[in-house]
């Protein structure tokens, strides 16, 4: 498949299904926007009140202002942080889980992205994923660009892996996903020198 069948196939797809991939695209930014003015709303309240000072010397004046987040703030950012990734973990499931449906020539509706799968894995996944790329960054900034292409597939194998587990693709080619990783492992047994012993 060149670039222009695969812009064509994407397209289509996006034409046959552009209710329910705009809706639920739309209601997703909402949510996620609502959650995250929530916390920060919260922290701004929970932080020390500004303290002003005033200067007055001669026919001079000046004045400053300081304010700053405080422990309750901080908490309530980390666990508002906590909050937001577990959410977009169950978003980019049941996001991901529908696309896949679309790709597998499912007439999808809108209810379709709603329906989070393997959340648990796609978390454990994404936190491993970020601390191998905030390590790599910190060692050098390319190693952590590295992990990061090379892991960019992993919530989607993870969701595609639950859906064929489930039976939730008809398509053949999708359950096919899995041959290469068996086919290497019996290149590999195959290709070991193996020594008969003499009975």
């Amino acid at each position: 498949m060149n670039v222009g069948e695969a812009f064509s196939w994407a397209w289509n797809k996006f034409s046959k299904n552009a209710a329910p991939l705009i809706v639920a695209t739309l209601i997703y930014g909402v949510v996620v926007g609502v959650l995250e003015g929530i916390i920060y709303t919260l922290a701004l309240l929970l932080a020390p009140a500004p303290v002003s000072y005033y200067d007055s010397s001669g026919s001079g004046f000046s004045a400053s202002y300081s304010a700053g987040f405080g422990f309750a703030s901080f908490a309530v950012l980390a666990l508002g942080g906590l909050v937001v990734f577990v959410v977009g973990g169950a978003i980019q499931s049941a996001y991901l889980g529908a696309l896949l449906d679309i790709a597998n020539g499912e007439q999808v509706a809108i209810g379709s992205f709603f329906k989070p799968r393997n959340v648990g894995s796609v978390l454990l996944g994404s936190l491993i994923v970020g601390v191998l790329v905030l390590i790599g960054y910190l060692l050098c900034l390319l190693p952590g660009v590295a992990v990061a292409i090379f892991t960019i597939f992993t919530t989607i194998f993870i969701v595609c892996h639950c859906c064929m587990a489930s039976g939730t693709f008809s398509d053949p080619r999708f359950t096919k996903l899995r041959l290469p990783l068996v086919n290497v492992h019996k290149t590999r047994l195959s290709s070991l020198p193996l020594k008969r012993t003499a009975r």
